[in-house]
């Protein structure tokens, strides 16, 4: 069996560069007609800054500076902005616009991202401005639903410090003149005990896992990109190109089997 030169095999393949360039041709050729056929996509960003305060007592006096507690915190927040109520006030308001509900598949057009302390709101469409109103929209009602939630965290906190120390009433017959256990019978305690709990579960829900010693702020609206992330066509012809010059370079030094 004669061993492979690759010194024979590029020789061969020179010999042979016009197969290589009309492919390489026909390759770009179609990478152009299929961005005619598919328009380019575009993407536009709004941010969030999201990070916890842990000067806080309600921070550190629970999750004590732990690291994983802050990532689930945090990812607690990234869920609020993909919630179902979120998405349904958004579907409605793209509706006003005249824009197809389609166009906030998440996963397909819509895109929530962490990256450090900056949470990226990318939605893509083929209209640079869609995209754009859509990404505001998005954020806004997100941005609108975390102050929401973030008040309730904060009145559920406070509340557990309030049940704090009416179980310490329970603790304690004779309080000192000023606290709160000041005037009350072990049975009004016990009735107050009950209804702050109810309040405590009521606001706990709405909190829907947000923390109060969460921190975020709408950083940077979306603005109308100029160029696509998708389809453009200097990449699609590239990338034609390329594909036709493997085949083209396979098919040249590819040998002919030696009749009889």
């Amino acid at each position: 069996m004669k061993e492979l030169s690759p010194l024979e095999t590029f020789d061969f393949a020179m010999r042979r560069w016009w197969l290589v360039a009309l492919l390489m041709i026909a390759g770009g050729g179609l990478g152009w007609l299929f961005h005619k056929l598919q328009p380019p996509v575009y993407e536009a960003i709004a941010e969030f800054t999201v990070s916890i305060d842990f000067t806080r007592p309600d921070a550190v006096s629970r999750w004590d500076q732990d690291r994983y507690e802050e990532d689930h915190i945090i990812l607690a927040a990234k869920s609020l902005m993909v919630s179902t109520a979120v998405t349904e006030q958004v579907s409605a308001d793209v509706r006003a616009l005249g824009i197809p509900p389609e166009a906030l598949t998440y996963g397909k057009y819509v895109f929530i991202e962490r990256k450090q302390a900056i949470t990226e709101l990318r939605v893509r469409n083929r209209d640079p401005q869609t995209a754009a109103a859509i990404a505001n929209l998005w954020a806004q009602r997100a941005y609108d639903a975390l102050v929401e939630a973030q008040g309730h965290a904060q009145r559920a906190w406070t509340l557990r410090q309030y049940l704090n120390g009416l179980n310490g009433c329970l603790q304690n017959p004779q309080p000192e003149a000023g606290s709160i256990c000041a005037g009350l019978s072990l049975t009004d305690v016990q009735k107050e005990l009950e209804t702050a709990q109810a309040e405590l579960d009521a606001e706990t829900l709405a909190g829907k896992g947000i923390a109060p010693a969460l921190v975020f702020d709408w950083s940077r609206r979306a603005v109308a990109p100029e160029s696509p992330v998708a389809f453009r066509a200097n990449w699609l012809v590239l990338a034609g190109a390329l594909i036709g010059f493997v085949i083209g370079a396979a098919l040249a030094t590819a040998r002919q089997p030696k009749a009889g």
